[in-house]
């Protein structure tokens, strides 16, 4: 297939694919610019949301979300039609654990967790039958990036 444009005359079904790519990365910078946002709101425990996070109370020295690193990694850019999103996609065991910190969660303890606990020296007392995770708001754009966002995005397409 031979597609022949000029200044004079364009193929309509170009242009639109050329709109469209156009519009694919202009959505995808916007992404892109989320995703540093939300991860930024993890490096710098959500001081860059103006919501310190406080420290971990079972574990000393313990970071919330950051210990392993893979909340942060699992965290990227989704464009989809007219939208862009940014999506964490953690999940352990049918769980999404993105959804579980950010919201917080109340956690039924079973026999087997229970024995874990014990074993890694963390000793429940009998009458403790959930685990309450606090939500940990990180899932949220920043008013910097809200003021930046349109600086951003004209510095990137500036013609």
């Amino acid at each position: 297939m031979e597609v022949k444009t000029s200044a004079t005359t364009t193929t309509p079904g170009l242009d639109r694919w050329e709109n469209a790519m156009e519009r694919k990365a202009y959505l995808r910078s916007i992404g892109n610019a989320g995703a540093a946002d939300i991860k930024r709101n993890i490096s710098t425990r959500g001081a860059n949301i103006g919501r310190a996070w406080p420290p971990l109370a079972w574990r000393e020295g313990g970071q919330r979300l950051r210990d392993a690193g893979t909340l942060a990694q699992s965290i990227h850019p989704e464009v989809s039609g007219d939208s862009a999103m940014v999506v964490a996609v953690k999940q352990s065991k049918g769980v999404n654990i993105a959804a579980v910190q950010h919201f917080g969660a109340r956690i039924k303890i079973t026999p087997r967790m229970r024995a874990y606990l014990h074993h890694i020296g963390k000793h429940l007392k009998r009458s403790k039958t959930h685990i309450v995770i606090p939500p940990t708001e990180f899932m949220t754009f920043s008013k910097r990036f809200e003021r930046e966002l349109p600086m951003i995005l004209a510095q990137e397409f500036k013609s």
